[in-house]
Formats: C-alpha cells, sequence, structure tokens
C-alpha cells in the first residue's frame, strides 16, 4: 500500500532577499545547511514529508522561487539568470554558506550563482537537470506550439488557465501519480487564491537568453527519476562536464519530482552524500 503524502501545519516566514518577499520555511539542524528550492508549481506545503526526512540530516531553510507561488518578486522582475542569482544571492548571504538543493531550472540559476560567489557555496544537488541543450529540447516538447515562449500570448494562457496548465503538468511529468495526485491538488487549490505560476515569463527569459555557465568545482549530486517522461530523450549526467566532482543517482519509478514522489530515498541519497562532504 502507498503510503500517501504528509499534511500538516506548516510555518512560513517571509524573507526579504534584493527586493524579493520569499516564502521560506526553516528546521532541522546539523554541520551543513541545505537551501532548498522548491519546484513549481508546487508550493512549500507539498514539501512537508521531504522536509521532515531532509531535518534529520541537516539544517533546513526551504523557500519558494522569486514571483513563484506565494514568493513575491522585485519589482520590474524578468526573469532573467542576473536576476535570479542576484536574489539567490541575497538569500545565500542570509543563510551563510550552505549546500544548494536545487530542481529542474532552478538548477542552472544555482550553478550560476556556484561561479559567482563559491565561498557561499560548500555543494550542489540538482534533480531532474540534463545539460542545457537538452534542458531547451525538453522546453520545447512541453510547449510544442509555442504558446508558453510566445509574448502575450503566453501570459494571457496562464493568466486564464494556469490551473489547467498545472494539472496537465502533473499528469504528463509524475512518475508516480498515486503519489503525486494530492501534491497537485494542493498546488492548484494554492493557485485559485494567490498563489503564482509564471511559466510564461520564465520560458520566454529562457527562451531569450542561455546560462552562462562555467566549470565549479564542487561537490554535487545530480538526482534523477527514471519516469519521466518529458525527460524520456534527456542525459542525466549532462551537467558533468560543468561538475567534474559530481556523481549521480537515479530514483527509480519516480518522475519529474523525484524528491516529492520519492522523499524518503531523497532525503536518504542527500544525508548520506552530506556524511561523506
Amino acid at each position: 500500500m502507498t503510503r500517501g503524502p504528509v499534511r500538516a501545519r506548516v510555518p512560513i516566514e517571509s524573507w526579504d532577499a534584493a527586493g524579493a518577499r520569499l516564502r521560506v520555511r526553516t528546521g532541522g539542524r546539523g554541520a551543513r545547511t541545505l537551501l532548498l528550492a522548491t519546484d513549481p508549481p508546487n508550493v512549500l506545503e507539498a514539501y512537508a514529508e521531504l522536509f521532515v526526512a531532509l531535518c534529520r540530516h541537516a539544517r533546513l531553510v526551504a523557500f519558494e522561487p522569486p514571483g513563484f507561488g506565494r514568493s513575491r518578486a522585485p519589482p520590474g522582475f524578468g526573469h532573467s539568470w542576473r536576476e535570479q542569482v542576484d536574489v539567490l544571492e541575497a538569500l545565500a548571504q542570509r543563510v551563510g554558506p550552505c549546500v544548494l538543493a536545487f530542481p529542474c531550472v532552478a538548477a542552472y540559476a544555482a550553478l550560476l550563482l556556484a561561479a559567482r560567489r563559491p565561498d557561499l557555496v560548500e555543494g550542489l544537488v540538482l534533480s531532474q537537470a540534463p545539460g542545457w541543450p537538452d534542458a531547451k529540447a525538453w522546453m520545447a516538447r512541453v510547449d510544442k506550439g509555442r504558446f508558453v515562449r510566445t509574448p502575450l500570448v503566453g501570459q494571457a494562457m496562464m493568466a486564464l488557465r494556469a490551473e489547467s496548465v498545472a494539472q496537465r503538468w502533473y499528469e504528463a511529468a509524475s512518475g508516480d501519480p498515486d503519489r503525486m495526485r494530492p501534491l497537485a491538488r494542493m498546488s492548484v487549490e494554492a493557485l485559485t487564491h494567490d498563489a503564482k505560476f509564471p511559466l510564461a515569463d520564465a520560458f520566454q527569459a529562457m527562451d531569450r537568453e542561455d546560462p552562462p555557465l562555467e566549470v565549479v568545482d564542487k561537490r554535487a549530486l545530480l538526482v534523477w527519476g527514471d519516469r519521466d517522461r518529458t525527460h524520456r530523450d534527456s542525459n542525466p549526467v549532462g551537467l558533468i562536464s560543468f561538475l567534474p566532482q559530481a556523481r549521480q543517482v537515479t530514483l527509480h519509478g519516480a518522475g519529474h519530482f523525484p524528491e516529492l514522489e520519492r522523499p524518503r530515498e531523497y532525503a536518504d541519497a542527500v544525508g548520506g552524500w552530506l556524511l561523506g562532504h
């Protein structure tokens, strides 16, 4: 019998970072600090079980990225790589030297922050993040008609249909639908209220500019869910050329959200990797 996700009251804080107002949850203790970014359209509440599991291994700071969920972006925020890293740098300065646990597109911003501020980044845990060419091909697959990437059209579509877009995304990307179904309902419910999912803004920014990635000489763990149909043609270790100290772990049966679909396995993998840090 599949155990359902933990549903609990989650104590949330609001932190200022470079003009952003970020929704944050903190907890745990340990020699290392793990800075964990949520993977939109998931909201912080969806990470309750993972949060508890990770708090056994490290001090944990989890946050919703600027503009997503109920985190507010700085005025005029355009989702460029520089703007993203500016916010992340301010957040990491407040947290102190930390390991970045970032999923999907946020992983590339994590690499850029590690290159800009190696003093703030002790290591990286990147999930469902292939090499950048594969990421661009992935974006083209999930937006075949270029509706989301077309200015104004994409914004109008997300304004009118954010909940249905999010629901279809869960259906397409989840490797464990039973596990993700209640978390999808949680996110869609948040979107019907005041949560945001500016997918068009983010995709259009990615379309305009490739991240200026550099080799980062930090220990890294690349986590991959092998049942993510949207990444069926992606190379799970495509970022190795930028992370020569990286090793890769596959969470079998997980899809695009391995940290949520296999939270205990993810936490054990991260905890073991931190012990060897």
